[in-house]
């Protein structure tokens, strides 16, 4: 019977039993219709007999297994949590000093995965007084351990603990503790943490600004950790101000909080009426005693320990940091944010990068023939290579290739240009500048002797021209590293013009990319041209978006015959969106990229005498209009007295009353009949 049970479980697609025991009347007639299961009568009668309870009971090794094994069973952590009472944000009500949040800061890196250093944060609700313990591991007892140590480093007794739902703290070890301590014991609501909003504010403020986001793991890393919060606790708590929320309202829409004046934990202890006086005394005297700079050279020499700790095991030998001197640490404080200090805990870790392995391309068996090429003719392009190595393989190279043709023209150029083979000074080539007082000036530039081979060609660099050749067999080229403009001058140019009513931007690009110009001009034909001759004589490109303006813009710089494309404006807003800062400036940079790269839609602007007509034909469309509506509103064969008022004419203005008769309307409506054409 069992097995038959089985079967109708696996048939149901295994519903409950309450469920099953409605079914089984049902289903059991359909599988032994379709021979599906054949039970004997009695068991037949069984079936249909069993209860609920009974199938659950039957069946409850098999539903067990088909969910791939026990579920995890209500642990007694449960129990402890629904015995703790919940605190939110809002049941404080000005607590006196004791009262505490706890938290738990996790120092796993990017992984929890594993046992690491975990840091107790404890902060009172009252004067916002912080203390931070490390724990090695996550663990009820050691959570114990780290408050034990609490109650003595507080200037008070701890009254009142209010953790989140975390099993290291909902436990029957720290919560039975805590009441043996007479210390109240609440929760948080699961999930809200703005229930701790004080404690999870010096998480961040404290806890991650002395440690940062690293891994830290071992004993010894921890008693480090120990030894930087033991300075920090005195720093923060002593002579570091902090805001506390005064009130809070809301008008309409907004919230409006009033904060008290900002005051450290030491100042609301000591002006704060529960607190007696001989608290108040020893915090005096405390403070009396402490050194600002001190404690703080204290937390620098730590955080270069934890730095050199980071993400490594507890076991493993560290480089020794020795203490900072308090003097020289004092002098350094100045210069520390000028020379960009970063802390121990929060340097970026190095990246190692792979080496880059060249993967073999089908342009090696051909890279002979190609620079024999470029010997005999440098100005080759990449088509042009590409064409010529198609009729040798056919089957093996196409136009798809010319990226990979380019990008070996550029490796071999910039090759020559890297093996120059001789150098000689400046004076040798051009005669010595003078400045007014009669001294030489001598320009910033080298000068070398290059082969033959690179005649014509156009290298990478802006500021590399070529420019004599003193001997045969040789082309001297000119590095000149101070002049911007005269290098850019040898190559293409392109130009972008973010065009607004007043004033454009303009942008100038090399062929690499690299900006020559960039400035405004007002938005005139005349004042543009003056500007892009001065600054873009060879320019390639020069591209605007559509707009009010284009179509003026593009006819007159097209008749001082310069290079002019218009695109179209919602594909270049696509391109132009995706930069991170939007100004003319930069919109100008982009349409110049645009041009250079080639990736834009042009627009074809249409001819000044097309829209001439098409101006006329708007203007026309708009006369016969108002005619037609005249029309509508006058009959043409009146059949009232001559003397009587015409359709329409109450609606007229007064001035126009005594004028307007239904002749002179037919007169003018005969008139327009007369001169229209189709």
């Amino acid at each position: 019977m069992r097995d038959a049970l089985i079967a109708l479980l696996e048939a149901s697609d295994r519903v409950c039993g309450k469920r099953l025991v409605s079914m089984i009347p049902v289903l059991l007639p359909a599988l032994e219709r379709h021979g599906r299961l054949k039970p004997t009568s009695a068991e037949r009668a069984l079936l249909t007999t069993l209860s609920a309870a009974t199938i659950d009971r039957m069946l409850i090794d098999v539903k067990i297994a088909a969910a791939g094994g026990r579920r995890r069973r209500v642990g007694f952590y449960s129990a402890i949590r629904r015995e703790v009472p919940i605190r939110t944000f809002n049941d404080w009500a000005n607590p006196p000093p004791g009262f505490c949040e706890i938290d738990m800061v996790a120092h796993g890196g990017t992984s929890v995965a594993g046992s690491f250093i975990q840091t107790l944060t404890m902060v009172d609700i009252a004067t916002g007084w912080t203390e931070c313990l490390p724990l090695v591991t996550r663990d009820g007892s050691l959570v114990v351990d780290a408050m034990t140590r609490a109650q003595g480093l507080f200037p008070w007794v701890i009254c009142g603990a209010d953790f989140d739902n975390d099993s290291a703290f909902m436990n029957d070890v720290v919560v039975p503790w805590c009441r043996a301590q007479k210390i109240e014991v609440t929760r948080s609501r699961a999930y809200k943490k703005n229930d701790q909003a004080f404690v999870e504010q010096k998480n961040g403020a404290v806890v991650r600004r002395l440690v940062g986001y690293g891994r830290f793991v071992g004993g010894e890393t921890a008693r480090v950790m120990a030894r930087l919060y033991a300075a920090a606790r005195l720093l923060v708590n002593f002579f570091q101000p902090s805001f506390k929320l005064k009130e809070k309202r809301r008008e309409g829409a907004k919230i409006i909080k009033r904060y008290h004046p900002p005051a450290t934990p030491y100042e609301r202890a000591l002006g704060h009426p529960k607190l007696p006086s001989a608290v108040k005394r020893r915090l005096r005297q405390t403070y009396r005693t402490l050194d600002p700079i001190q404690l703080l050279a204290t937390i620098r020499t730590a955080q270069e320990e934890l730095g050199e700790r980071i993400g490594k095991r507890g076991l493993a030998k560290v480089p020794t940091v020795s203490p900072a001197d308090p003097l020289s640490f004092a002098r350094s404080l100045g210069t520390a944010a000028k020379t960009a200090e970063v802390r121990g805990t929060h340097r970026r870790p190095k990246r190692r990068y792979k080496k880059r392995i060249r993967m073999p391309s089908k342009l090696d068996p051909h890279l002979a023939i190609i620079e024999n090429w470029l010997a005999v003719e440098p100005q080759l392009t990449a088509l042009a290579i590409v064409g010529r190595l198609a009729t040798i393989d056919p089957s093996m190279f196409s136009d798809k290739q010319h990226s990979i043709v380019q990008r070996l023209l550029r490796s071999l150029r910039r090759k020559v240009a890297e093996t120059a083979i001789v150098s000689m000074p400046v004076d040798e080539i051009r005669p010595e500048a003078r400045d007014r007082s009669g001294a030489v000036r001598r320009p910033s530039s080298r000068v070398t002797l290059l082969p033959e081979a690179i005649r014509g060609v156009k290298f990478a660099n802006d500021d590399v021209i070529a420019v004599d050749a003193r001997e045969e067999g040789t082309l001297a080229i000119v590095e000149l590293s101070q002049s911007k403009g005269f290098g850019a001058a040898m190559m293409k140019q392109y130009v972008g013009l973010d065009v607004s009513q007043r004033e454009t931007a303009i942008c100038v690009v090399g062929e690499m990319g690299k900006v020559i110009f960039e400035g405004k001009a007002k938005s005139d034909p005349v004042a543009l041209t003056n500007l892009l001759r001065k600054h873009a004589p060879h320019a390639e490109r020069i591209g605007f978006e559509t707009g009010a303006m284009a179509s003026w813009l593009w006819h007159e710089l097209r008749r001082v015959d310069l290079p002019v494309v218009c695109i179209d404006a919602r594909h270049a807003h696509a391109a132009l969106s995706v930069r991170m800062n939007k100004s003319d400036q930069n919109d100008a940079r982009g349409l110049a990229e645009l041009v250079r790269v080639g990736w834009y839609r042009e627009v074809k602007v249409k001819s000044e005498e097309s829209q001439k007509i098409r101006a006329i034909l708007v203007a026309r469309f708009r006369l016969v209009t108002i005619r037609r509506d005249i029309e509508m509103r006058i009959p043409t064969k009146p059949a009232m007295h001559s003397n009587s008022k015409p359709a329409g004419y109450s609606d007229l203005k007064p001035a126009t009353r005594g004028v307007v008769r239904m002749g002179q309307f037919h007169d003018v409506v005969e008139g327009w009949e007369g001169q229209e054409t189709g």
